[in-house]
């Protein structure tokens, strides 16, 4: 059975790694607050800022290779591109923070209107609908070294509440 969590703990080059982090820095002067679930301003939950920038960036290509291997390993999702066509750059500053969350997936987007029976079984079923556009994975890439900061650490919890904190 495939895992809902799939991860690569891998070294990118440190002329890559410079590169990319040398191409962000010019984005932090354009960045808007995280907000939660779309549209909700809330500090509390989300303290960060945000920039969407477009999938066809150098980064979408690098990226998406990751993402395509872990899908065809694990996952066998039918994807073809970034939720949006976008790459959402965040940035957290001292004490900035983001708590527990979930990102979108089937389990929280999906609400099953089947009803054995009924003609309009297919008329409001959220897969049938959005099945194709909903997002399917979610990826994290973590660039700044592990001695630039202190905290931060990324915790994955899985459909059966297990935590793994990646290193």
């Amino acid at each position: 059975m495939a895992s809902t969590i799939y991860w690569f703990q891998t070294k990118l080059p440190k002329v890559v790694i410079s590169e990319a982090f040398n191409q962000l820095l010019e984005y932090d002067d354009t960045t808007t607050d995280g907000l939660v679930d779309g549209d909700d301003l809330n500090k509390k939950v989300r303290d960060s800022k945000v920039y969407f920038m477009p999938s066809s960036n150098w980064l979408g290509g690098l990226l998406w290779y990751y993402i395509a291997r872990a899908n065809k390993k694990n996952f066998m999702y039918d994807i073809t591109d970034f939720d949006n066509t976008t790459l959402q750059y965040t940035i957290y500053g001292k004490d900035q923070h983001y708590t527990w969350h979930r990102d979108q997936d089937i389990d929280t987007a999906y609400e099953c209107k089947f009803v054995p029976g009924h003609k309009n079984n297919t008329a409001e079923d959220a897969v049938m609908l959005q099945g194709e556009t909903m997002r399917k994975l979610s990826f994290s890439l973590q660039i700044n070294g592990e001695n630039d900061y202190k905290g931060g650490e990324l915790e994955i919890e899985d459909n059966a509440s297990n935590v793994h904190v990646m290193e």
